[in-house]
C-alpha cells in the first residue's frame, strides 16, 4: 500500500491480509481500520489543545515545537495524561520514541466538555480525539524534518502490539 500527496510524506507499507482496510478521510491523516478492534494512523500533528478536557481554552501558545521530543513534552505536560515509557525505535532506520499514551478521564467524561471525545492535538484538516480511559501507543519519528505520529488505537486495554500492527510497522518504507 502506498501513502502519497498530498500526505505530507510518502510511505509504503505491507498490509497483512486479516481485515485491514485504509481509510482516508483527510489529507493529514491516513489511517488502517481492522473491524472495531484495532485502528492504526499516520498523521501530522500541527499543534496540541492546551487542555484536551477543555478545547475552548485553545492551543499551546506558543504552538508545539517541530521535534519528536518537543512532541513528547508537550504531551507529557498535559492535564490528566500520562506518557511513557518512551523507549527509541527505528522505523525504515529512522530514529523515533514510543511510548503508551493514557489518560486518567472518568469513562463518563466527567470534567470535560464535549461528546465524549476528549479532543487532544490538530492535524491541520481534522482534530485527533481520543476517548476517556483509552489506552494508545504513538510511535514518532522525524522523518527528513516532518514529525509523523503513528497512533495505535486499541480496541481494548491491551498494551502490547499485536502481531499485525508490528508488521506493518516493520514494513514502513519512507520514499
Amino acid at each position: 500500500y502506498c501513502i502519497d500527496a498530498p500526505f505530507p510524506v510518502q510511505i509504503t507499507l505491507d498490509i497483512p491480509n486479516t481485515g485491514w482496510e485504509p481509510y482516508v478521510p483527510t489529507n493529514d491523516l491516513v489511517a488502517l481500520l481492522n473491524g472495531n478492534a484495532w485502528a492504526l494512523a499516520f498523521m501530522e500533528i500541527g499543534n496540541l489543545h492546551a487542555d484536551p478536557c477543555q478545547p475552548d481554552a485553545g492551543m499551546l501558545d506558543p504552538p508545539l515545537g517541530p521535534t519528536v521530543d518537543d512532541f513528547i513534552t508537550a504531551l507529557s505536560n498535559l492535564p490528566k495524561f500520562t506518557v511513557g515509557p518512551v523507549t527509541d525505535v527505528l522505523v525504515d532506520g529512522l530514529p523515533g520514541k514510543q511510548f503508551d499514551f493514557t489518560n486518567s478521564v472518568p469513562l463518563n467524561g466527567a470534567g470535560c466538555i464535549g461528546d465524549g471525545l476528549i479532543q487532544v492535538w490538530s492535524t491541520g484538516d481534522v482534530g485527533g480525539a481520543t476517548n476517556p480511559g483509552a489506552p494508545q501507543r504513538l510511535v514518532v519519528v522525524d522523518v527528513r524534518g516532518t514529525r509523523l505520529v503513528i497512533e495505535v488505537l486499541y480496541g481494548d486495554p491491551i498494551a502490547t502490539f499485536d502481531d499485525d500492527i508490528s508488521s506493518i510497522i516493520d514494513s514502513v518504507r519512507f520514499e
